[in-house]
């Protein structure tokens, strides 16, 4: 008896590992989206309303919401408390907060980051140019995203329930 409850436990946690290692490809393609989305509405912040950047900044993460938005939320925060930090600076910091939370990769964490070293230094014209960038940017690592969940999705799922059964034979 003890040994078909240990190995329920054991098939249940591996599946369990499975099916969240399939998650994070969900949550990423979701993530990059949600980032697109949010680009955009800084985007229109910027270059059409005027709204000025840690404003700007305080909508977007409010709109967005999720890790994403309390991404922005925080460097909306971090430029607005005058702790005289450039934006960049905020940027990065609130990054490094929010990359715990993020289902993101390096590749995409980094997009974000090449974008806050430009941002604030450059009139409404640059600013939107490098926006418009990193959309593109973002939006080829969303379709390279959207590949790799439709591979490793199931593949981790099966992977987390055989794995487990491999075990319980192994101990068996």
């Amino acid at each position: 008896m003890i040994k078909v409850g240990g190995s329920l436990i054991i098939l249940f946690v591996s599946t369990s590992l499975g099916f969240q290692m399939a998650a994070r490809y969900v949550r990423r393609t979701a993530e990059l989206g949600q980032l697109q989305v949010a680009l955009k509405t800084l985007e229109s912040e910027i270059a059409y309303t005027l709204t000025p950047l840690p404003e700007a900044l305080l909508r977007v993460g409010a709109l967005t919401g999720g890790p994403v938005g309390q991404f922005f939320s925080r460097a909306g925060q971090l430029l607005a408390e005058g702790q005289r930090l450039t934006v960049a600076e905020a940027w990065t910091m609130a990054i490094r907060e929010a990359a715990g939370e993020l289902a993101l990769q390096a590749r995409d964490l980094q997009i974000i980051l090449d974008l806050g070293n430009r941002l604030g230094g450059l009139d409404r014209e640059g600013q939107k140019k490098y926006l418009e960038q990193a959309l593109a940017r973002l939006w080829q690592e969303e379709l390279a995203s959207l590949e790799g969940e439709k591979k490793y999705v199931r593949l981790w799922r099966y992977l987390g329930f055989v794995g487990g059964l491999a075990v319980i034979l192994l101990l068996l």
